[in-house]
């Protein structure tokens, strides 16, 4: 296994004992003491339950490293790891493309391997993934939205605009994509994981071109599989491996251009920054504007001629792109660039984005389904709050945090900075960093796993921060190589699930999946109404009044509709009127229990046979009563 001591050109050996070198001495000593004030974790994708090494726990991390830097010193380590072969570091063209094959193929495997062995449900479990995919099923018809439902009040739903139209209510960009998988028949699942597999290929090709290094590249792609809040989101439908992917495009698209000045690369480069703008733009910005001030550098000094060709190829390939994202805004809002995200928030919860929020619950939510008043206190005012104390200087540490596996690499990261002056090419990957926390000040929601699309940004300054210490180790500068890639390798083994035993799936709904299982054996077509009891404060991490299966809605063979008590029989005489025979359903979210209640027709007939009562899940078996020891105890005797 090769190692990262090897100079890459003979600066580095000279700055190894120049200038650079107390600077780098000074630079760990930093880094010492940035891991001394965090804590010590194998990092979660949630902010719940990671695995801690508090205490006398500190000192198995410390005593593992200092056994691997003792074996760095063992002659036949040592050499087996600074005599790897150069083509792994300095790949040929052939090479480099065949291991990112390798790389893509062996994530994806890996992904989907890890996400079965845990016991993964494959099937939706968050409000996101049904969003998403109603809006591709949309796709798969050429539309972005359609005209709203006659009884819209039945599919009022969180993420989903009901009126004047009905549409999702997030960026087209990750629904493009799945209505592809839609149409070919790609499960989504298996869809995600080829995304997911295809970050990482791109990572390993992209941290591997902009440090002139194939081995840091390797090591990046193996830290972030470790990851968790990456695995997480790998099987599921979800915007971040997507946007992550695109990113990584856009810096290769950029790093040909620069290698080869063909015009293509701008044409490729405007399509994935279009793409990405219209998936998550708060995320397309980061990596946008670093890229941007690197391709106007680039052509500061060319013809003009060859500037406007650029920027023509660069405009003509996002446009198509963008203006999806235009037609979607006056489609749904009736304004260019109102956007519907925009409009179910003023709809809504019209305080979310504006910077003098009061806490109060907003009067829109009069008439509301109580999901949206509880969906509002328990997530979107916290979130609120939270964001009103926060700081510039208080999001740097999450991102930190979150950006790593195990937060004992943040030892790395100041030599890593130090690292970027020998390696500017490197720089504009870094600044993505920068630009996504600056940015997120304007956002009021910063979850842990948004950070994981600049994870491989934070895990190349460590890897280059590894680098950086091993080459200012003078004449033990292989050995200190060995024990960097070592630690670094060791770290992205035990951040792995089946060795740490870190479940990547904090949070499961079992209400969607209990209707999950019954709906394979529902009679078809069918209607279910979703019925949650009122007082239940946690029912909206469970809705699932989302039509993914087709489009329009009537043309779901199970139509997905909100419990209106007395008003269903009016969606039941629709369906009566134009499809008799689809089949009514009510299902008690709370105890999981699928209820038959006839045919439309039927129930026209008969509507007391809606009429059901509320079905309440079982209650817990009371704890066995303990007894009070005293001394006519016998276990006192």
């Amino acid at each position: 296994m090769p190692d990262l001591s090897t100079p890459q050109s003979e600066s580095d050996a000279t700055d190894s004992g120049g200038w650079l070198r107390p600077v780098t001495w000074i630079a760990a000593l930093l880094g010492l003491a940035l891991v001394a004030r965090s804590d010590w974790i194998i990092v979660p994708p949630t902010l719940r339950h990671p695995i801690v090494f508090a205490g006398g726990r500190r000192w198995l991390v410390v005593g593992v490293a200092t056994f691997l830097v003792a074996m760095s010193f063992v002659p036949l380590v040592s050499r087996v790891m600074t005599r790897a072969p150069d083509r792994l570091r300095r790949p040929s063209a052939g090479a480099r493309g065949l291991t990112t094959l390798v790389v893509f193929a062996v994530a994806t495997a890996y992904l989907l391997f890890t996400a079965k062995l845990q016991g993964r449900d494959f099937t939706m479990n968050i409000q996101d993934e049904m969003m998403y995919l109603v809006q591709a099923r949309m796709l798969t018809h050429g539309r972005l939205w359609y005209p709203a439902h006659p009884l819209a009040d039945f599919f009022q739903e969180l993420l989903i605009v009901n009126r004047p139209v009905y549409a999702s209510m997030y960026f087209p960009g990750t629904a493009l994509l799945y209505a592809g998988g839609l149409l070919l028949s790609i499960p989504d699942w298996l869809l995600a994981a080829l995304v997911a597999g295809g970050a990482v290929a791109m990572i390993y090709r992209v941290v591997a071109g902009v440090t002139d290094d194939g081995v840091i590249g390797l090591l990046v792609a193996f830290l972030f599989v470790g990851v968790s809040a990456f695995r997480w989101t790998s099987i599921m439908v979800m915007s971040h491996p997507l946007l992550l992917l695109q990113g990584m495009l856009m810096f290769w698209s950029v790093l040909r251009w620069r290698r080869a000045r063909r015009p293509g690369w701008m044409l490729a480069f405007g399509f994935f920054a279009g793409w990405a703008a219209i998936t998550r733009p708060l995320d397309a910005l980061a990596f946008g504007v670093p890229l941007f001030a690197w391709i106007a550098v680039e052509l500061f000094h060319r013809p003009l001629r060859e500037k406007l060709v650029a920027l023509a190829l660069m405009a003509l390939a996002a446009a198509p792109l963008l203006s999806i994202q235009l037609i979607f805004d006056k489609g749904v809002t009736g304004h260019w660039l109102r956007t519907p995200v925009q409009y179910f928030h003023d709809r809504y919860f019209p305080g979310d984005f504006r910077p003098r929020h009061t806490g109060d619950l907003p009067p829109n939510l009069d008439g509301a389904p109580s999901a949206f008043k509880y969906h509002y206190t328990d997530f979107l005012l916290k979130q609120e709050m939270k964001y009103r104390g926060e700081s510039l200087r208080l999001r740097w540490p999450v991102a930190l945090k979150y950006g790593v596996p195990a937060t004992w690499l943040l030892f790395f990261l100041p030599a890593g900075l130090v690292a970027l002056i020998r390696r500017p090419r490197a720089s504009p990957l870094a600044a993505v960093f920068l630009c996504f926390v600056i940015g997120y000040m304007t956002f009021p929601f910063f979850l842990p796993h948004y950070v994981m699309i600049v994870a491989p940004v934070v895990l190349m300054l460590v890897a280059l921060g590894g680098r950086q210490l091993a080459t200012a180790a003078g004449r033990f500068a292989p050995q200190a190589g060995a024990a960097v890639t070592l630690v670094l390798l060791a770290t992205a083994v035990v951040c792995l699930p089946e060795i740490g035993g870190m479940n990547d799936e904090p949070r499961v709904s079992a209400t969607m999946q209990a209707f999950n299982r019954q709906e394979r054996r529902m009679t078809k077509p069918a209607l279910v109404f979703f019925r949650s009891l009122p007082d239940n404060e946690s029912a909206w991490r469970h809705e699932q009044v989302y039509n993914v299966e087709g489009a329009p809605i009537d043309a779901s063979p199970v139509v997905r509709a909100r419990d209106l008590g007395p008003r269903d029989i009016e969606l039941v005489r629709y369906y009566a009127d134009r499809q008799p025979n689809r089949t009514v359903f009510v299902f008690h979210q709370e105890a999981g229990q699928l209820q038959r209640i006839g045919t439309a027709a039927e129930i026209r007939d008969h509507p007391q046979l809606l009429d059901v009562p509320d079905v309440r899940p079982p209650e817990p078996p009371p704890a066995p009563a303990r007894r009070k020891r005293g001394r006519t105890d016998p276990a006192d005797d």
